[in-house]
């Protein structure tokens, strides 16, 4: 018992398929095929990337506070840049029970078991629109 406890901090649980993490950059991708599919953006728009997103009373930065000026798409995602996907999710559809990326996130398994026979896998989870940016961003 004290090996699953979480007092101890579970030293056997498999984080890997019993964790909820957040996606963090491993998300962008899926923004950025719901974004082109959708035809939200072209892969040649450019967006300047100045380091910082503001909504509301928040500002966002790039990691490192780096700055990466005029990019595209393939840019975006070569330096994964923050600011161009917080963009791209803000300028997203939504809906109060999703939107357009949460849709595409679905589409892409997410949100499911892997259907691994794997003991205790938790179900995945696609973040709300309020995580991934956009009008309500907390």
């Amino acid at each position: 018992q004290a090996l699953v406890s979480r007092k101890n901090d579970a030293p056997l649980a498999n984080r890997a398929i019993q964790g909820a993490y957040p996606t963090g950059s491993a998300f962008k991708g899926i923004t950025a095929t719901a974004a082109l599919e959708e035809g939200l953006i072209t892969a040649d728009q450019i967006y300047n990337d100045t380091g910082k997103f503001t909504i509301d009373v928040l500002t966002l930065k790039n990691a490192g506070d780096v700055v990466n000026g005029p990019i595209n798409m393939s840019d975006a995602l070569k330096v994964s840049s923050d600011t161009y996907f917080y963009e791209l999710g803000r300028d997203a559809p939504y809906a109060k029970d999703g939107g357009m990326i949460q849709d595409w996130a679905a589409r892409m398994g997410l949100g499911e078991t892997t259907g691994i026979d794997l003991p205790a896998e938790a179900q995945g989870l696609i973040p709300p629109r309020h995580v991934i940016g956009g009008p309500g961003t907390e």
